[in-house]
């Protein structure tokens, strides 16, 4: 079993009237990044924003390999549906790999409305989405 090593941690957060409405947080687990996201990315709060731009920053510190852990994340629209894709793109066009972890409630829903589960490999399990990113590329021999 591969165990999480955290080599660094940074939270950023929106705040709506004193309410944290989006909590971002970032762990090193070996070269693959975990956005933990806590709260919720909309538009009326500006918290797509905050999420666009920290995915942006990771991007920009040569950061390949994304985990985005969205189990306590409560509530998305279409705007952080669209920081999402956007994300993925630009990872994918650099030669990495976004991925999301746990989307619930009412999360999952939007997220199978907007079909991206379709797309973008999700999993339920953080060691299983962790060792999919070291056995890209990997050829089976039999």
């Amino acid at each position: 079993m591969l165990e999480a090593e955290v080599t660094h941690f940074r939270t950023e957060t929106s705040e709506e009237r004193g309410i944290v409405a989006l909590q971002i947080s970032t762990r090193e687990c070996g070269d693959v990044s975990v956005v933990d996201l806590l709260g919720r990315s909309t538009i009326d709060g500006q918290e797509s924003e905050l999420l666009g731009r920290y995915l942006r920053d990771l991007a920009a510190e040569g950061k390949r390999k994304l985990l985005l852990n969205l189990v306590n994340l409560a509530q998305i629209d279409s705007s952080g549906v669209s920081i999402i894709v956007e994300a993925c793109v630009s990872v994918k066009r650099s030669g990495g790999e976004l991925k999301l972890l746990s989307p619930r409630g009412r999360v999952l829903d939007v997220l199978k409305v907007f079909r991206l589960l379709e797309v973008i490999s999700t999993f339920e399990d953080e060691t299983e989405a962790l060792d999919s990113f070291r056995t890209r590329g990997i050829l089976a021999i039999p």
